[in-house]
């Protein structure tokens, strides 16, 4: 709680692009938002962004313990903003819930938002250590943060990346995609995963892990393969231009 006694909101606004769209940053696992401020000032350029905390991270909140409820919880978040996103976009399990949220939203309303997955599984690969995952997720809060910011931030990890181990994506989604796979990961099996869900995926491989595809040195690659998607799906009504994959 706030010393008001108020839980802080869920949604949070990174900026305003002054475009009439709307684009919607959804929280991987942890649950923080942090990880989104450095994309954020190449998002804005489309429209206004906003990103999405998970619960567990304020005082008296609980984390949600699967996927679908994580699910429901964003789907709630995002039906109370002025008007539907243009683009869905997620590092890690948070491409997980862009994906299923814009499944959900075009089911609803017929929209089919643009997704961009960042480092995304369809499930997690076989034999990860979620421990050793855990503990990297850790390591991406700042050391500012008090023993009380990290107790709540470890245990809404722990429950995100259980959640995230007993979780496999089935739905199709119809809307264009775009896949940021990390080159030091199973890339081609991950791609593949995703084709088969998908008939409008592109993909771009990024050098280097999966905790370095949002930090400094591999921001700029990110953020420009993010951009040249969203311009070319804005201009072209929806349709990326080309489907092949390259690294950077």
């Amino acid at each position: 709680m706030t010393a008001a006694g108020v839980r802080p909101p869920l949604v949070h606004k990174l900026g305003s692009g002054g475009t009439g769209r709307g684009l919607v940053a959804l929280p991987p696992a942890g649950g923080g938002i942090l990880p989104y401020l450095g994309l954020a000032g190449s998002l804005v350029r489309h429209g206004d962004v906003h990103a999405l905390r998970a619960a567990g991270l304020a005082d008296g909140e609980e984390p949600d313990t699967d996927v679908p409820a994580m699910v429901a919880r964003c789907l709630d978040a995002i039906l109370a903003l002025p008007s539907p996103p243009d683009a869905l976009v997620g590092w890690s399990l948070g491409g997980v819930l862009a994906w299923e949220v814009a499944a959900r939203l075009a089911e609803r309303s017929g929209h089919a938002a643009a997704v961009v997955l960042i480092d995304s599984f369809v499930a997690l690969p076989s034999g990860s250590g979620l421990e050793a995952f855990t503990e990297a997720i850790e390591d991406t809060l700042p050391r500012t943060a008090s023993e009380a910011e990290r107790a709540r931030f470890r245990r809404t990890a722990e429950a995100h990346v259980h959640a995230a181990a007993k979780h496999a994506v089935t739905v199709h989604y119809d809307g264009p995609a775009l896949l940021l796979a990390c080159a030091d990961g199973p890339e081609s099996r991950q791609r593949a995963d995703w084709t088969r869900l998908s008939a409008r995926l592109t993909t771009r491989v990024i050098e280097g892990g999966h905790f370095e595809v949002l930090g400094p040195a591999r921001l700029p690659a990110t953020a420009g393969h993010v951009e040249d998607f969203l311009r070319q799906v804005f201009a072209n009504g929806g349709e990326p231009i080309g489907g092949k994959t390259w690294t950077t």
